[in-house]
C-alpha cells in the first residue's frame, strides 16, 4: 500500500527538471564508438524503464537528470584509457643482437654480452647498415581504474527530485556494474643502423579492442518507492591500426663496459582513439640510456619525459578535446646471460603521470540514511609502477624468440594485473 500511495502522489505532481543535454554528434563517427559505450548502456536502461507504461511518466522526467549524472561518473573511463594508451610499453626495437666493429678483423661481429632487454632500452646500437625486424604480441586485460575494480563495483548517484516549484524529494540511484576491457596489440618493428652510432626505428601496431559493460540498478525515491532496473549488457569491438612510434637513438659514449645514449620517440596518432586503439594525440618523449656490463650481468637505466597533445579522450564526454597529462619515465633492468643462447631479463618501470585525473571510489551517506559509494575525481601527480620478467632464446644465428610477463605493482591509473608478451626478431 505504501508503494502505490507514494507512486500515486508522485504522478500527481508535475516534474520540473532541467538538465544540460550532452552535445549532439561526435567526431569521427557515431555513438557506436567504444568511447560512448557506457553512455549507450545508460540510454538503453532508461529506454527499457520508459517502455513500461506504469513507469513511463516517472522516467520521462528523470531521464535527462539520470543520464547526465551517470555519464559524468562513468566518463572518467575515457580519461583513464587515454592515459594508458599514450604510453603502453612497447618492446625494445633493438632488443636482440648488437654488432660492433672489430678493427683486427675488419668486420662487424655480434655482441656476446647478452641478447638484450625486452621492454626497455640499452645504449648499444645494432651497427651500420644492419636491419632489425621483429613481431610481438601483447594482451592488456584492464581490470582496474585507480580505486575501481572492474570485476564488480557499486556506486550511488543522489538525486534531488523537484515537485512543482518548492517541494523536493530525495532520491538515490544505485548501480552494480562490471566492465571487461581487453586490448590486444600486435606490433611490427623495424630498426636500421644509419651509422655506427645512430639507429632509427619504427613500431607499427595493429590493435584489437573489445569492451563489455554489464549493469543492474535500482532507483530509490524517498523511503517508500523502489524501482529496479533490468540487467543490461552492451558490448563492442574494433580492430585496426594503432598509434605508430618513431624512434631515433644516438650512442654518445662507448667504453668496454659502459655505454650512454640519447633517444627520442614520436608517437603518431594513426589509431582510432574513440575506439580505444590509440591516444588520439601526438606525443614526444626524449630520454637517456645508460648501460653497463660485468661478466654475465648487464644492467641499464632509462630516464625521460613525455609531452602529449590534445585528444577527445582527454574529456569525460569524448566530444571535446583536452590536453593529455605529461608523463615522466624512470626504469631499470638487468639482463643475465645463461650461456650463449639464453638471456633472462628483469625490468622495473615507473611512469609518473603529472596532474592526471585519478578516480576515487569512496563511501558516503544517502539522505535517507542508507550508505553508498560515489565517484570523485582528483587531479594529482601519481606513479604507475610495474615489473617484468622474461626470457630470450637464440634459435639460430639471427633469430631470437622472446617471452615476458609484466606485473603491476600498484593500482594507480588504468591497469592490467598481468600482461603477457611473446615475439620473435631477426637482425641482418
Amino acid at each position: 500500500m505504501r508503494f502505490y500511495f507514494f507512486y500515486s502522489l508522485f504522478l500527481g505532481f508535475q516534474l520540473d527538471l532541467h538538465a544540460q543535454a550532452l552535445p549532439s554528434g561526435s567526431p569521427g563517427g557515431g555513438s557506436n564508438k567504444l568511447a560512448y559505450l557506457v553512455e549507450t548502456l545508460v540510454g538503453s536502461a532508461l529506454e527499457r524503464a520508459e517502455a513500461d507504461p506504469a513507469l513511463r511518466p516517472l522516467f520521462q522526467g528523470l531521464r535527462p537528470l539520470i543520464g547526465d549524472r551517470l555519464g559524468a561518473q562513468f566518463g572518467s573511463l575515457n580519461q583513464g584509457v587515454a592515459q594508458a594508451l599514450s604510453n603502453l610499453p612497447l618492446p625494445s626495437p633493438a632488443s636482440s643482437l648488437s654488432y660492433t666493429y672489430n678493427q683486427a678483423l675488419g668486420v662487424y661481429v655480434p655482441s656476446q654480452q647478452s641478447l638484450g632487454p625486452i621492454l626497455t632500452e640499452r645504449a648499444e646500437t645494432i651497427g651500420k647498415r644492419k636491419l632489425y625486424m621483429g613481431v610481438s604480441v601483447q594482451r592488456f586485460a584492464f581490470d582496474r581504474l585507480d580505486d575501481v575494480n572492474f570485476r564488480s563495483f557499486q556506486t550511488g548517484v543522489p538525486l534531488a527530485i523537484p515537485f512543482g516549484q518548492s517541494f523536493v524529494i530525495p532520491g538515490l540511484l544505485q548501480t552494480d556494474t562490471t566492465i571487461k576491457l581487453d586490448v590486444n596489440q600486435v606490433t611490427a618493428q623495424f630498426t636500421y643502423g644509419l651509422t655506427h652510432n645512430i639507429d632509427i626505428s619504427y613500431a607499427l601496431p595493429v590493435v584489437s579492442t573489445s569492451m563489455t559493460v554489464t549493469s543492474q540498478g535500482i532507483l530509490r525515491i524517498g523511503q517508500g518507492l523502489s524501482v529496479p532496473f533490468e540487467k543490461i549488457q552492451v558490448s563492442g569491438s574494433s580492430t585496426g591500426l594503432g598509434d605508430g612510434v618513431a624512434r631515433v637513438k644516438a650512442r654518445l659514449l662507448t667504453k668496454p663496459r659502459m655505454g650512454v645514449a640519447a633517444a627520442a620517440d614520436v608517437r603518431i596518432p594513426t589509431g582510432d582513439a574513440l575506439n580505444y586503439r590509440g591516444a588520439g594525440a601526438v606525443g614526444f618523449k626524449p630520454f637517456v640510456v645508460a648501460s653497463f656490463t660485468k661478466g654475465a650481468i648487464s644492467p641499464h637505466v632509462n630516464a625521460g619525459y613525455q609531452w602529449n597533445g590534445s585528444s577527445f579522450l582527454g574529456t569525460p564526454s569524448g566530444r571535446e578535446k583536452a590536453r593529455l597529462p605529461s608523463q615522466g619515465l624512470l626504469s631499470a633492468g638487468i639482463e643475465t646471460r645463461l650461456g650463449k643462447r639464453v638471456t633472462v631479463t628483469t625490468d622495473v618501470i615507473n611512469q609518473i603521470v603529472r596532474n592526471g585525473t585519478s578516480t576515487v571510489l569512496g563511501g558516503a551517506i544517502a539522505t535517507e540514511g542508507g550508505s553508498y559509494q560515489q565517484f570523485s575525481f582528483v587531479r594529482k601527480t601519481h606513479q604507475e609502477v610495474s615489473a617484468s620478467v622474461g626470457v630470450k632464446v637464440q634459435l639460430t644465428q639471427g633469430l631470437i624468440v622472446s617471452c615476458n610477463l609484466l606485473f603491476r605493482l600498484n593500482n594507480s591509473g588504468l591497469r592490467a594485473g598481468v600482461v603477457p608478451f611473446g615475439g620473435f626478431s631477426s637482425i641482418r
